[in-house]
């Protein structure tokens, strides 16, 4: 018996991977509603080889490769991350648009300094690295106060 909808959950993010358990239980609820979720990682993470110069286009590609394969006539795309980028590529790619039935993101990536939301995010013009590792610094610093404020059972100890 086919499944009633199939997603294509692109997890490209830092370390993470298809083998990222931090998807069971979602991959379990969107299961028992009747999604079959397939989990695809991105040439150069997880066990997948890396492939130099590639673009987002390219990306775009190997789903369509892929869905072809698995005969997935309408599927939707989930991007995680980095993977927002890579899931957009997919629904505007024209030879996949038709075969799209959604595309969601989750914590996307974006092109920030294209959509003229730089100032309004981060408070200034530009980023750069030393800034961005600054605040990082920070907000670490930050969570791990507000960790230890918690009591044992609100940290699930």
């Amino acid at each position: 018996q086919k499944t009633a909808y199939e997603m294509l959950r692109s997890l490209v993010g830092s370390e993470m991977c298809i083998r990222d358990r931090s998807w069971d239980r979602t991959e379990s609820d969107a299961e028992t509603a009747g999604a079959r979720v397939l989990a695809v990682d991105r040439p150069g993470y997880g066990v997948s080889s890396s492939h130099p110069g590639r673009g987002y286009s390219d990306w775009a590609d190997d789903v369509q490769q892929l869905a072809d394969r698995l005969e997935l006539e309408r599927f939707a795309v989930l991007g995680f991350s980095s993977g927002g980028p890579h899931a957009l590529a997919c629904a505007a790619s024209e030879v996949l648009q038709h075969r799209i039935a959604c595309c969601g993101l989750v914590s996307s990536d974006g092109p920030y300094h294209l959509m003229g939301t730089v100032t309004q995010m981060f408070g200034r013009e530009q980023v750069d690295l030393e800034w961005a590792l600054e605040r990082a610094s920070e907000n670490s610093g930050q969570m791990e106060m507000g960790y230890r404020a918690m009591k044992k059972t609100e940290r699930g100890e």
